[in-house]
């Protein structure tokens, strides 16, 4: 796990300076060694190394071979033992236990190819200094980024935006039509970014720049399903590890799998959990669970020091993504970090490939009710007051999304109120297409996305057992019908019961608490001040009158616009960082 960057220009030679504060910008990513290596006059290649597998200095990076291959690679390869094993009887000698050098000779190896081989999560640049080839991808799943900067004046990849920005702010031009995306659905999607210039390799893209061009490769990876299939093995396989290994434990059914994979193979797991809502029910039930198995849980105190951690993770923002899930993320790799721990397990992608969130049940519902009345008439179903807080919010916003197609009742539940372009990402037919759609955006552009910035900014890797592509493979072989026949992930209830798993824990959504601190805590209090003048520069974007009305009606209690607030306070803070730059 780290932070990779590469640099070419086309052009003058590279000053040693401006690569150095470029690649020093990311340094976070991996505090444990740092290596810039100049290739030749016009030619870098840095790392920032997290050391998990082969923490020895022989498996640093830029992992050099015979002075010609070059890799700056990201990630973790769950299979690279295997991978080994087959590029040992074709004859390759190493001289690391690192998943680095598989990745480097399978490169060499398969060239192109390379990529289909690999199971994990992983962001890679790979140089031949004499062909001046490039080969670069990206996880299938999209866990790991990687931006590319390209004019006619230099190339760069690199793990976050902030890297890329080489040249001078003006020409770091904001995207209007992309921002937009961000105000419909709190993120910037595909291979997009906010500034026109600088795009993402798209989640299991593959691309070779040879003769001056860039080439995309197709990799035909097979979609059957390995046999027997064993969930538990499957999840195994990404604990991978020569340093002590944690988990945050939110008391989900996620996480609670997640653990007992692990115990059932007596593997220690520190463990952390983000009391939000003072639930010492909770805390006590998850404490005698560590308890029972010898492990340290560790309790993130939310409130403490709030105020400075909100200014911090608001002041790291390269990438606006509006999910607040991204700043609990941060806290608990911030403790992580404090107590030692450098690699953790998330349950994150859970919801999204098992049918986990209250939407999509509520559009199952939605689905079959509407073969049965009237489109109209569902709208007008007497069932809020059976619901409260945040559930009877999305009830509430459910019911009045409803519309005379599928598609646009759920592209209007799952859009922001902020913007009056209503442009759609796509066609949403069924709850197959619901789940599809979360799982190649919602998934990637939001969840993936928040969950390494926030905590690779602290150097914690974070590993989803869950997007394993084995795991991926045997949901997507089961029905809707199967996913939800006892409600949300059905499939993972039958796991815990088959080993008579007890779960008691009512999940609650993974999230700051927003709707009364929005205008009591600092600095968000400050932000929505700034919002309200006609001067931000927000509104070169959005409609004044309909923002500052959604401000009021909150402000007055009439409606709970806690996740539109949000999104303006990270594009206020976002934008500042980008008249810094």
């Amino acid at each position: 796990m780290c932070g990779i960057h590469f640099i070419q220009s086309f052009e003058q030679a590279l000053d040693d300076d401006e690569v150095r504060l470029m690649v020093e910008k990311i340094k976070h990513r991996g505090p444990d060694a740092s290596q810039t290596i100049l290739i030749d006059s016009k030619t870098a290649i840095s790392h920032h190394r997290l050391s998990i597998i082969d923490p020895s200095k022989a498996a640093n990076q830029p992992y050099v071979v015979n002075n010609r291959y070059y890799l700056s690679y990201n990630g973790e390869i769950y299979n690279y033992k295997k991978l080994r094993k087959q590029l040992e009887q074709n004859g390759v000698c190493f001289n690391t236990d690192s998943d680095t050098e598989v990745v480097a000779q399978s490169l060499i190896h398969y060239g192109e190819n390379a990529q289909s081989h690999f199971e994990g999560m992983f962001a890679y640049v790979w140089y031949d200094r004499l062909t001046q080839e490039i080969i670069t991808g990206r996880d299938p799943s999209g866990i790991k980024p990687l931006y590319i900067k390209e004019n006619k004046n230099s190339l760069t990849l690199t793990s976050e935006i902030k890297a890329c920005q080489m040249a001078p702010l003006s020409l770091n031009i904001i995207s209007k039509e992309l921002l937009n995306n961000y105000f419909n659905y709190k993120y910037i999607g595909g291979s997009d970014s906010p500034y026109q210039q600088i795009n993402q390799i798209k989640a299991g893209e593959c691309k070779v720049y040879r003769n001056s061009q860039w080439h995309t490769v197709t990799h035909t990876n097979s979609t059957r399903l390995k046999m027997p299939f064993n969930l538990k093995q499957r999840i195994l396989e990404s604990g991978i590890s020569d340093v002590p290994m944690g988990l945050f434990l939110s008391g989900g059914i996620d996480s609670l799998i997640i653990y007992h994979c692990f115990k059932e193979n007596s593997i220690p797991l520190t463990c952390f959990y983000i009391n939000i809502d003072n639930d010492l029910q909770e805390e006590s039930r998850l404490q005698k669970l560590t308890n029972k198995y010898g492990d340290q849980l560790h309790i993130v105190d939310f409130h403490k020091d709030l105020t400075n951690n909100l200014i911090d993770y608001l002041g790291a923002i390269d990438h606006p993504v509006a999910d607040s899930a991204g700043f609990l993320t941060w806290l608990l790799a911030k403790k992580a970090k404090k107590e030692g721990i450098k690699v953790t397990f998330s349950g994150a992608g859970a919801d999204e490939l098992f049918a986990g969130y209250n939407r999509h049940l509520a559009f199952n519902h939605i689905l079959h009710w509407s073969s049965f009345f009237p489109v109209h008439f569902l709208k007008y179903l007497p069932i809020t007051p059976f619901y409260r807080g945040d559930k009877k919010r999305l009830v509430n916003k459910l019911l009045s999304s409803i519309k005379k197609s599928p598609s646009a009742t759920w592209d209007q539940f799952i859009r922001l109120n902020l913007s009056t372009n209503q442009t759609s990402f796509s066609k949403v037919e069924s709850l197959e297409a619901a789940l599809e759609h979360d799982r190649t955006n919602y998934l990637i552009d939001d969840i993936l996305s928040i969950t390494d910035r926030a905590s690779m900014a602290h150097g914690v890797e974070v590993r989803l057992p869950f997007l394993h592509p084995e795991i991926i493979k045997w949901v997507k072989n089961k029905t809707v019908t199967e996913q939800l026949l006892n409600g949300k992930k059905s499939l993972l209830k039958d796991w815990l019961d088959k080993r008579n798993i007890k779960f008691e824990s009512v999940k609650k959504g993974f999230g700051l608490p927003l709707t009364n601190n929005l205008q009591v805590l600092e600095p968000l209090k400050s932000s929505i001040l700034k919002l309200k003048e006609p001067s931000h520069p927000v509104y070169y974007y959005l409609d004044y009158k309909r923002i500052r009305n959604i401000i009021k009606k909150h402000e007055e209690g009439s409606n709970n616009y806690s996740s539109e607030l949000w999104a303006l306070i990270i594009f206020d803070h976002w934008y500042q960082n980008h008249e810094q730059n």
